[in-house]
């Protein structure tokens, strides 16, 4: 089923992850605690040839990277711009 998120980190950016959340880089970035109640197989580290990082940064809840770790760039099926902004 795809998911649609937002690319946190490319191949060989360094991703942290603390109690206080995701760091890129880094980079705090806000909103990125990862919840107690969920089972994370995540790790910190230089994100590998051909993966990406994705991540939520508006819900706390996202099923994201922060708990299933990077994934291959080639499961990424298209790019969303925003179309409106206001």
């Amino acid at each position: 089923m795809p998911i649609l998120k937002k690319i946190a980190a490319l191949p060989n950016d360094q991703v942290e992850i603390t109690a206080f959340g995701i760091r890129v880089n880094g980079q705090a970035i806000p909103n990125s605690k990862r919840l107690p109640t969920q089972v994370s197989t995540a790790t910190s580290g230089s994100v590998p040839a051909g993966m990406v990082w994705l991540l939520s940064d508006y819900a706390p809840d996202s099923y994201d990277s922060r708990y299933f770790g990077p994934v291959p760039l080639t499961a990424v099926q298209a790019t969303v711009r925003p179309l409106w902004v206001f």
